[in-house]
């Protein structure tokens, strides 16, 4: 299979042995998965997760939101956000590294953990494997699904994809399953979804179309998330 990630690696990563050593850590642990299906009728709350950026002062910031929910009638079970200052910059297939501690800082204040988490980033379709949600699974043991609302076309591929509601195809590379596209809306812009880890494909299919409503093609617990990190760095803006 062709190795993606060297050949896209940033040059100062290839020139500064601290970051260089991420790159090599990835390759470590991409190996470390669990993707077997599980009974998706024992899943009863999922969490979505999110990160939002702001200066303050010429000090960057990041907010992380974790929005829980009963994933049957999606009512809001618990929310918790975390706030802290940003050293990592922002690169392309390295994104666990500047959203992961805030994440962590957000999750560690859960009272009771849900079932499954979704992040808004990708999982398994990455150069390395290696996208936020599987970081954030290996770190925390959990299980976790990757919705992106961008397609990371590290390979430079092309998909077809109908523009009917639910039209899903796979993402293919070097005939290697990566992830799916879905079009989780008529007329709009597809997703991209991805398992983190601990759980199958298809039950991440399976998943994002129960939390899939008519009012946005992000689903429910990514999007509520998405929108309480915007409050919450209005918040902190307007002190």
């Amino acid at each position: 299979m062709k190795d993606f990630s060297e050949e896209k690696l940033p040059i100062f990563f290839k020139n500064n042995q601290e970051l260089y050593s991420l790159y090599k850590e990835q390759l470590s642990i991409k190996d470390k998965f669990d993707f077997n299906e599980i009974n998706i009728d024992s899943v009863k709350t999922i969490a979505g997760i999110d990160v939002a950026y702001f200066k303050r002062d010429d000090i960057e910031y990041g907010v992380c939101c974790i929005d829980v929910f009963d994933i049957h009638t999606f009512e809001i079970i618990e929310k918790e956000t975390y706030i802290s200052t940003v050293n990592f910059p922002y690169i392309p297939g390295y994104l666990s590294y500047r959203e992961l501690p805030l994440i962590i800082g957000a999750y560690e204040k859960l009272k009771k953990m849900p079932d499954i988490f979704m992040l808004d980033g990708n999982g398994y379709l990455h150069p390395n494997h290696m996208g936020i949600a599987t970081m954030f699974s290996l770190a925390t043991n959990q299980k976790s699904i990757g919705v992106a609302k961008t397609f990371y076309n590290f390979a430079k591929i092309n998909f077809v994809l109908g523009n009917n509601f639910l039209d899903t195809v796979p993402i293919i590379i070097d005939n290697q399953l990566y992830g799916y596209v879905m079009r989780s809306r008529e007329n709009c812009k597809p997703i991209f979804i991805s398992p983190g880890n601990n759980l199958g494909f298809q039950n991440c299919i399976d998943i994002v179309k129960i939390c899939l409503n008519n009012e946005s093609r992000i689903p429910i617990p990514t999007r509520t998330a998405d929108l309480d990190t915007h409050l919450e760095r209005k918040k902190v803006l307007v002190r």
